[in-house]
């Protein structure tokens, strides 16, 4: 069988579970590379060396805002260029909204069309959440093939739709760098809630519980907060012990993600909705067990109590109990679930086990 050529759209802000995943999959396809961009960065050196003979790696830049009618012409432009390039499929790694829906729906060919759908249930509170609900539903009305990372959108999406071609293949573990040795904290057991600080995430959540918990017990324990948050104010006027928290709020550098995974005992995810989670690939690849509301996206990728722990959905006293009961475990248990954590990613998320799921999709693609 002749190898499939696939032209593969990353934009640039979602690399960090592409730049590992694309060269892997470039050893049984021929790819165009594309990575989508509002300017041309600065250095663009590692990326490109990960080119190859069979990886073609390019950067195009579509530079207007989003809601400007300015951006309907720049990705017509766009999906036009792309639609004379040479393949079989066109992979993109993006759920299209507004003006660039619309483009796509007038530009792209659905038989050769992939879009990858990291939010088909919208998450609550999400950002531009009914623009996003709307759009979603027509993405999935107008186009057949997708591609969804966690069996819990899939079964959603077969709700909306029926008959699509659809690839289920879970994100690959994010790695940014290797484990450090640890450095801080060394006393504490750290708690650590990593990402863009949204809503639905409920960060609020997881400041009272600790609170709570402190207020209650005196324990010393850290909550480590990381991550870019446009409304900060909202959950910093909550806090009443700042000597509990150790913050970074803000855009955090690649260079500096794997010193916060390596320095933690967890990571807390306290959400009251999601589709899937690159934090949870990142704690994974760290191998750091996972605290995570009971909402079935978790489910799919917990063990509890063996990989990680749940607790009840927006509930601030399940939290701060559990998070209690973690505090009384010994050195041992801690490290037989890390262990644990290590076995679960290496059996289900290694890069072969992913490569077959996009081989036997892709290998089948309009044949």
């Amino acid at each position: 069988m002749m190898r499939k050529k696939i032209v593969w759209v990353t934009p640039i802000n979602f690399m960090d579970n592409n730049k590992d995943v694309v060269p892997y999959l470039s050893r049984e396809f021929d790819i165009h590379w594309i990575i989508l961009a509002s300017t041309m960065p600065s250095d663009t050196t590692e990326i490109v060396k990960l080119g190859s003979s069979s990886l073609k790696v390019e950067f195009y830049v579509v530079s207007s805002r989003w809601y400007s009618l300015f951006c309907l012409f720049s990705y017509i432009k766009f999906f036009n260029y792309l639609k004379r390039l040479e393949c079989d499929a066109i992979y993109y790694n993006k759920s299209p909204q507004l003006w660039e829906y619309y483009a796509a729906r007038f530009c792209l060919p659905c038989s050769k069309a992939v879009f990858a759908l990291h939010n088909v249930k919208v998450p609550q509170g999400a950002r531009y959440e009914k623009m996003a609900r709307y759009y979603m539903k027509r993405l999935v009305k107008n186009f057949d093939n997708f591609h969804v990372f966690s069996y819990n959108q899939k079964e959603y999406l077969e709700t909306l739709c029926k008959g699509k071609n659809i690839l289920y293949a879970p994100l690959p573990l994010i790695d940014f760098g290797a484990k450090e040795e640890r450095t801080d904290f060394l006393d504490k057991v750290n708690f650590l809630a990593f990402g863009y600080i949204r809503k639905y995430k409920r960060f609020d959540l997881l400041i009272d519980a600790a609170q709570m918990l402190f207020e209650e017990t005196k324990q010393p324990f850290v909550v480590t907060i990381v991550g870019k948050c446009n409304n900060w104010e909202d959950y910093n006027i909550r806090i009443k012990y700042p000597e509990l928290f150790n913050l970074h709020i803000g855009f955090v550098e690649d260079e500096k993600v794997s010193h916060f995974f390596s320095n933690c005992d967890y990571l807390v995810q306290p959400y009251q909705d999601l589709a899937q989670s690159g934090p949870l690939m990142l704690a994974l690849n760290y191998h750091v067990p996972v605290i995570a509301s009971n909402i079935p996206a978790f489910k799919e990728f917990i063990v509890d109590n063996e990989t990680g722990y749940f607790f009840e959905t927006e509930d601030a006293m399940s939290l701060k109990q559990l998070i209690k009961n973690l505090l009384e475990l010994t050195d041992e248990q801690r490290r037989t679930i890390v262990e644990n954590v290590k076995r679960y990613a290496d059996e289900n998320h290694s890069m072969e086990s992913l490569l077959q799921k996009y081989k036997s999709y892709f290998d089948g693609f309009n044949n």
